[in-house]
C-alpha cells in the first residue's frame, strides 16, 4: 500500500507514530506477575462517543475494533495487594470459558495505574436496568437461572464469588446477564489475607458472617444466603434494607429478621419466593445448596417457554412522543411558558427583537447562540434545549426545570441573569440570558493570567464562592461547577449553565447519567455504584470549587492532556494537582481544604467565603478562625491539610 502514499504523506505517518511509542514508554512497564498485557496504544476512543461511555470510573474505549470497559486499579505497591490482583487475574481469566461473565481482555496501563481491559455491557448494571426498564416476571426468572449458572460455574472450579448483588451484574445489549467485578472474589482454599469490606456488603451477607465478620471463613453456604438477597432485590427492583445503617441491619439479621416477602404483583411466584425463603435460613446447614437453587430456578424457567419469553424491555420513562403526539408534547410545554409570562414570572421577548443570531457552542443539553437584543442594544446569550437520551425523555420537564433553576437565583450578581423567553418563527423556545463579555474562565485565564495579581485572583475566586454561596443558601447544588461554565462580564466571574442542578428539596430526577467534567468531579461520584444513595451534595460543589480556585491559582487547567482513565484513577487514589510557586499559604490552605478525599471534612462554603473576602481586603494576620463558621464540623484541622486523602 505504501507505494501509493507519497513520501511526504509517508514521513507524516511515520513521525505521528514515533511521537506516540515515545509518549506511551513514559509509562512504566506491566509488573511481570501480569499476564496478559495490551499496549496502552491499542485503546482507542471509540467512534461513536455517548454520554454512557462513562460510568462512574469505568471508561468505554475500542480495541481491537470491539468495545471494551476500562477499569483503572492502583498498581500495587505491597506484597499482598499484589497477591491479590495475580489471583484476581487468574480468576478473570478461568471465567472467560462461560458465557455468564463479562469477557477478560487483559490488562493495560497508564501513567500510574493499571487497567483491567473487559467486555463492554451496553445496558449498564442490573440495578441500572430495573430502574430504567419494566422487566417482565418471566425474563426476570430467565436472568436469576443466568446468574445462578454462572455461580455454580465458579465453584466447580473452587471459586467464591463473595459480593452478590445486582450492581455487579452487568447487561448485554442483548439483555444477557454478565457477572462482573472480581474484586472480593477469591479461590476457597485461600491462604490470602481477607480483603472484605463490610460496609460494601452487609445488605446481602449472611448473618454468620454479620456475627463474626472477621474471623468466620466465608463458604458457599454464606453465598447461597447472598444469592437469595439478590433475588429479592430482583424481584422487589430496590436495595435489601434501603437506608438502614450498618448497625440496624446487624441486629435486624441476627435476630432472623428477614426483607419483606409480601409481593401482590403476580400470584405466579410462589416457587420464587420459596426459593428465597430457603436461602435465608439463619442455620447455614439448614439452607439450599446451590444445586437445589439452579434446578428449581431451571424448572420454573422452563415451565414459561411453552409461552415464550420475551427479552423485549420497555422503559419506566416512556417516550412521550411514543405516548401523546409532539403536538400535544408542545402544547403542553406552551402553555405552561404561556402562563409563566402571564404571571409575569418571566419577560416575554419578541424573536423579531433578536438578529444577528449565531452559533457559539454546545451547552450540556443545548445549543447556545449569541445575538444582538434591540431592546437593550447589546448582546444576549439565546440557549435552546436539545432533546437528550439522559434527560429521561422529558424535554419540556428539562426546559422547565433550568428555567426555574435560573429564575430562583436571578438576584445574585455572581450568577448568569435571566433576560427572559423568546420564541422563533418555528415554535422553538429559548432561554435568552445576559452575555459575558470575556468568555469562560478557561479562556479568560489563557489570555490574562500573566496580567492577574494575587489581589485579582482572590477577586475571581471570591466572585465564584458568592455565587455558589447563594446557590447553597437557595437549597440549590450546582452539580456541574468547571471552568467552561464559570464566565467572566465586566471583570466579574459568574456562574452559568444550570441544566444539572438539583434542588436540595426535592427528588426531581432530569438527567440520570454521571456527568460533569471530569477533573472537576469529586471521588465519591465516582464510586456512586458502591453507594446506595445520591452522591452529589454540598460537600461535591465545594469539591469542584476547589479545583477551580487552583485553576486560579496556576492559569492551567487540572490534570491537562491526561486520559479519563488515568484521572478518575487519581482523583479516586486522592491525587491532586501540585502548588504553584508563589501561592499564598492561607489561599493553598484554603483550596486543600476544599478537595479533600472524605467528602464530610472539606470546608463548609460560609468558610470559604469569609477566608477569600479577608485575603481580597489584605487583612491576612486575621484570617477566620475556621470554628467560626463551622456547621458540622466539616473542615481539616490545619496540620491535616497536606493529606487529602
Amino acid at each position: 500500500m505504501s507505494q501509493y502514499l507519497s513520501t511526504k504523506f509517508q514521513d507524516a505517518i511515520f513521525n505521528v507514530i514515533t511521537e506516540r511509542r515515545t509518549k506511551w514508554r513514559r509509562y512504566p512497564k506491566i509488573p511481570e506477575f501480569i499476564e496478559p498485557s495490551i499496549e496502552p496504544i491499542e485503546l482507542l476512543d471509540p467512534f461513536n462517543r455517548k454520554k454512557t461511555d462513562i460510568r462512574a470510573s469505568i471508561i468505554r474505549k475500542s480495541y481491537k475494533s470491539l468495545n471494551v470497559a476500562c477499569i483503572p486499579i492502583n498498581i500495587p505497591t505491597k506484597k499482598d495487594e499484589a497477591k491479590h490482583i495475580i489471583q484476581r487475574i487468574e480468576i478473570m481469566s478461568k471465567l472467560n470459558l462461560s458465557r455468564n461473565f463479562l469477557k477478560f481482555y487483559g490488562i493495560s496501563s497508564t501513567i500510574d495505574t493499571l487497567i483491567i481491559v473487559n467486555e463492554w455491557a451496553e445496558l449498564g448494571n442490573l440495578r441500572e436496568v430495573y430502574n430504567k426498564y419494566n422487566i417482565s416476571w418471566t425474563v426476570k426468572v430467565q436472568i436469576a437461572l443466568d446468574i445462578c449458572r454462572g455461580i455454580c460455574f465458579m465453584h466447580e472450579n473452587k471459586i467464591l464469588y463473595r459480593n452478590l448483588q445486582c450492581a455487579n451484574i452487568m447487561v448485554s445489549e442483548y439483555f444477557e446477564p454478565k457477572i462482573s467485578n472480581f474484586e472480593y472474589s477469591c479461590y476457597m482454599d485461600d491462604k490470602l489475607p481477607s480483603n472484605l469490606n463490610m460496609d460494601d456488603m452487609i445488605n446481602w451477607m449472611a448473618p454468620e458472617k454479620i456475627e463474626n465478620f472477621d474471623s468466620y471463613k466465608y463458604d458457599t453456604k454464606c453465598e447461597v444466603f447472598s444469592f437469595g438477597m439478590l433475588l429479592w432485590e430482583l424481584d422487589f427492583e430496590r436495595i435489601p434494607y434501603q437506608d438502614w445503617n450498618v448497625q440496624k441491619i446487624k441486629n435486624h439479621v441476627l435476630n432472623n429478621n428477614r426483607e419483606n416477602l409480601n409481593d401482590e404483583s403476580t400470584n405466579d411466584k410462589e416457587l420464587y419466593l420459596e426459593i428465597i425463603k430457603n436461602t435465608w435460613n439463619q442455620k447455614p446447614e439448614d439452607r439450599y445448596r446451590f444445586s437445589n437453587v439452579f434446578n428449581k430456578l431451571e424448572n420454573l424457567t422452563f415451565s414459561y417457554y411453552k409461552n415464550g419469553i420475551s427479552l423485549k424491555l420497555v422503559p419506566k420513562f416512556t417516550p412521550y412522543s411514543k405516548t401523546i403526539s409532539i403536538d400535544e408534547v408542545e402544547e403542553k410545554a406552551r402553555k405552561w411558558v404561556e402562563d409563566a409570562i402571564g404571571k409575569k414570572v418571566i419577560k416575554s421577548i419578541e424573536w423579531s427583537e433578536l438578529y444577528s443570531m449565531e452559533k457559539i457552542g454546545e451547552g450540556n443539553f443545548g445549543s447556545v447562540y449569541k445575538a444582538c437584543w434591540s431592546n437593550i442594544h447589546n448582546d444576549v446569550v439565546c440557549k435552546k434545549l436539545a432533546l437528550s437520551s439522559d434527560i429521561q425523555y422529558k424535554w419540556w420537564g428539562a426546559f422547565k426545570h433550568e428555567l426555574h433553576m435560573q429564575s430562583r437565583v436571578h438576584s445574585c450578581e455572581n450568577i448568569i441573569r435571566i433576560l427572559g423567553i423568546s420564541k422563533n418563527f418555528e415554535d422553538e423556545y429559548y432561554i435568552v440570558m445576559e452575555y459575558a463579555d470575556e468568555g469562560d474562565l478557561k479562556c479568560y485565564l489563557s489570555k490574562n493570567f500573566k496580567n492577574l495579581d494575587w489581589n485579582k485572583k482572590f477577586g475571581l475566586a471570591l466572585d465564584i464562592t458568592n455565587g455558589l454561596y447563594f446557590l447553597h443558601k437557595e437549597q440549590i447544588l450546582h452539580r456541574d461547577l468547571h471552568a467552561k461554565n464559570i464566565v467572566i462580564h465586566q471583570g466579574k466571574a459568574k456562574i452559568t449553565d444550570f441544566g444539572y442542578s438539583k434542588s436540595m428539596n426535592t427528588i426531581t430526577i432530569i438527567h440520570e447519567k454521571l456527568f460533569g467534567n471530569i477533573p472537576y468531579v469529586a471521588p465519591e461520584i465516582f464510586e456512586a455504584s458502591k453507594t446506595k444513595q445520591d452522591p452529589y451534595s454540598e460537600y461535591s460543589d465545594i469539591y469542584s470549587l476547589g479545583i477551580l480556585l487552583w485553576e486560579i491559582s496556576s492559569g492551567q487547567s487540572p490534570f491537562k492532556d491526561q486520559q479519563d482513565y488515568t484521572v478518575i484513577a487519581a482523583i479516586l487514589r486522592g491525587t491532586r494537582e501540585e502548588r504553584k510557586q508563589g501561592t499564598p499559604d492561607e489561599y493553598y490552605e484554603l483550596y486543600n481544604g476544599c478537595w479533600n478525599g472524605t467528602p464530610e471534612k472539606r470546608h463548609n462554603i460560609e468558610y470559604v467565603y469569609n477566608t477569600l473576602k479577608k485575603l481580597l481586603e489584605g487583612d491576612k494576620k486575621e484570617i477566620v478562625n475556621k470554628k467560626d463558621f463551622e456547621e458540622d464540623d466539616l473542615y481539616l484541622p490545619s496540620n491535616e491539610l497536606q493529606e487529602t486523602k
